[in-house]
């Protein structure tokens, strides 16, 4: 074996580690709980988490995409996982309409 073949092999296992990490990446992108904080939706949609809170104000998630819990004298939002995702989703591309 000369040493391009070396580096070739070097190379495609390289990459092959590459995909592997990629792969694991996208398949841990969604948290395992059902219910997701605004933080955690904008980092699923990659945008901020600010952008998220003020779709919510501004009326673009149904209701039944999110619930309100009190908490003092705050509310939380907490956002579920399968719809409000696909919302998110077509909100950033321009997609969804309400």
């Amino acid at each position: 074996m000369n040493t391009t073949d070396t580096k070739i092999e070097l190379l495609m296992a390289t990459v092959q580690q590459l995909v592997s990490k990629i792969e694991k990446m996208e398949a841990n992108q969604l948290p395992k709980h059902n219910w997701l904080s605004s933080k955690e939706l904008s980092v699923v949609i990659g945008v901020t988490d600010r952008t998220i809170q003020n779709w919510r104000k501004e009326g673009k998630f149904p209701k039944e995409t999110y619930c309100r819990k009190r908490r003092g004298k705050y509310d939380i939002y907490k956002f579920d996982k399968v719809l409000a995702v696909q919302v998110a989703e077509k909100l950033k591309r321009g997609d969804y309409l309400k």
